[in-house]
C-alpha cells in the first residue's frame, strides 16, 4: 500500500474520495485514505503508521481535508478470539461526518 502524510495532502490539496478510521486492536485507530483511484496509509511526520488513541482523535487529525466520504471500519476479532482464521468479510463499516473547517458552507441569504 501506498504511503502519505497528513502534511502531504493538505499541501496538496488533495480531494479525497474515501477517508477510511480502521479500528485495530480494540481501542486504537489507523487512517487510510482514498483518492486518484488509489488507496494510501497516513503515516505520522516520523514515517511510522499514524496511530490514535479513539475515534475522535483519529478525525482531529483530519482537520482541513477535503473529504468526500468519510468510513469507521471495526474488524470483527471474533473468528481469531475462536481459534480460526480472521476473515475480511467480517468487518463493519459505518459512514460518519468529519467537520471540514476548511471548506466553508454557503450561508442563507
Amino acid at each position: 500500500m501506498n504511503k502519505i502524510t497528513v502534511k502531504q495532502l493538505l499541501d496538496d490539496g488533495v480531494k479525497i474520495s474515501e477517508l477510511q478510521i480502521r479500528s485495530i486492536e480494540g481501542a486504537l485507530y489507523t487512517l487510510c485514505v482514498e483518492f486518484d483511484g488509489q488507496q494510501f496509509q497516513v503515516m505520522d511526520d516520523r514515517g511510522n503508521v499514524s496511530i490514535h488513541r479513539s475515534a475522535e482523535a483519529a478525525k482531529r487529525v483530519c482537520t482541513g481535508l477535503i473529504v468526500e466520504q468519510t468510513v469507521i471500519v471495526h474488524q470483527s476479532a471474533y473468528d481469531e478470539m475462536i481459534g480460526m482464521p480472521a476473515k475480511d468479510q467480517g468487518a463493519l463499516e459505518m459512514k460518519v461526518k468529519v467537520a471540514n473547517p476548511a471548506r466553508k458552507s454557503a450561508k442563507p441569504h
